[in-house]
């Protein structure tokens, strides 16, 4: 062995490794009358197994891991109940054995399916040990070059101060320099929306990129011609490719082969080990979430998403919970419509009702929808260390002006929005 590949080996050793969870931890249950008994359970646990032997500090039989995984392929292509949880469980014995063997893109390609497919709130936090491991072997040989920062100054300098043509006419949303939790709690909270300076952003473009260059991630793609360029596109797809890809193909060239992509709404921060931009103080529970009832679904913390693409397009919509919007980089446009104002922004029936109807705000069809000719809305740009504050059930339209990135955080009692025998709008839970 020689002193370079000793000290390589050094990266990481047996003790390293984190050991695995207990079994009855993880968000999956081997004894239910599906998996007991059955052969991929019986190789998932005598994986799991040979990985906690002695301790959890011998190697892994890597051949063992790799079969106990491919066994559950069969349950997940059948869309068997259950089976993303086992298909998890198999990629975490593979991440593990990858990274005891110092193969890091592939214990992080691993890790990035598993989480794709199973959900990063759900496994992420069971995931993370082996993802930050790993990151930090990849780290050395992967990775997009940081981009010119003088080249990047000139061209913020550049923006700075332009606004699109359709800004304006709106009431413009207040921006509070100092905003403390205590004020945004009494004037804001659940009231109106307010956007505030964020004093960590901490997420920034450069170390999206270069750490997570080769990471996977599900991208929303459509084609340009179709002007809602969303999920209401009949041509929507989501597409896994890595971050690198993404970049070259969609937010460098805005399109590739006729179609856009957005990397929208996705829990990147749960599946990757990026900062978190500084805003969790202000994630506070109004009287309503404090009185939500047991059994509604309630976050203590927050969810949070990711938003990356140029010139997306959110359509029309409102949320079921509270939101902050952290604007990393870049910057976005946001219209907003009072809760109260829901039957003049037409909202659609069934599963879509948080959805309006109304295809583009910025130019309605009014003869289809002549109550949007006179609704009120609020609107600003959301720069670049900015946070926006939408209360529940607001409804908003965003559009990227160019290139950005933002994270979102939902938090409180997941409410619903009902039109009551008067015709006004309630939120219940």
């Amino acid at each position: 062995m020689t002193d370079r590949d000793a000290k390589r080996r050094r990266v990481v050793s047996a003790a390293d490794l984190p050991l695995l969870p207990c079994l009855v931890a993880l968000p999956l249950d081997l004894s239910s009358a599906h998996w007991a008994g059955s052969d991929v359970c019986a190789k998932l646990v005598a994986a799991y197994e040979n990985h906690t032997n002695g301790g959890g500090l011998g190697a892994p039989d890597h051949e063992l891991s790799l079969k106990a995984r491919e066994a559950t392929f069969e349950g997940v292509q059948r869309g068997e109940e259950g089976s993303n949880d086992v298909y998890a469980l198999g990629s975490l014995l593979v991440a593990r054995s990858f990274c005891f063997r110092e193969e890091w893109k592939e214990s992080l390609r691993a890790i990035d399916l598993a989480l794709i497919r199973a959900g990063p709130v759900r496994w992420g936090v069971w995931f993370r040990p082996y993802e930050v491991l790993a990151s930090r072997g990849n780290l050395a040989s992967v990775g997009i070059v940081a981009k010119d920062e003088k080249e990047e100054k000139e061209k913020k300098e550049e923006k700075e101060g332009e606004r699109p043509a359709y800004f304006g006419g709106g009431r413009t949303i207040p921006v509070e320099k100092d905003l403390t939790e205590d004020r945004f709690k009494a004037e804001y909270l659940t009231k109106a929306p307010v956007v505030m300076r964020v004093k960590n952003v901490n997420l920034t473009e450069d170390i999206l990129r270069r750490r997570g260059a080769e990471r996977l991630v599900p991208v929303e793609t459509c084609n340009v011609a179709d002007k809602k360029r969303s999920y209401l596109c009949d041509s929507w797809d989501r597409q896994v490719m890595s971050l690198r890809e993404y970049y070259d193909d969609y937010v460098e060239k805005d399109s590739t082969n006729g179609r856009s992509g957005y990397l929208a709404q996705w829990p990147l921060l749960e599946q990757i080990s990026f900062p978190v931009p500084d805003v969790e103080g202000f994630c506070i529970h109004s009287k309503t979430d404090n009185e939500a009832p047991e059994g509604c679904e309630k976050e203590k913390g927050s969810l949070k998403s990711v938003w990356v693409g140029a010139n997306t397009i959110s359509p029309l919509h409102h949320d079921p919970y509270e939101n902050w919007i952290v604007q990393c980089w870049g910057r976005k446009y946001f219209r907003l419509y009072d809760f109260k104002d829901t039957s003049s922004v037409y909202p659609m029936s069934g599963e879509r009702c948080n959805t309006s109807t109304v295809e583009d705000p910025l130019k309605p069809d009014v003869r289809k929808h002549p109550l949007m000719k006179d609704v009120a809305y609020w609107e600003c740009i959301l720069e670049e260390g900015e946070a926006l504050y939408i209360p529940r059930h607001w409804w908003h339209y965003v559009r990227g002006v160019g290139g950005g990135g933002s994270v979102s955080f939902w938090w409180g009692a997941r409410m619903a929005a009902i039109k009551e025998e008067g015709g006004a709008w309630a939120s219940v839970y």
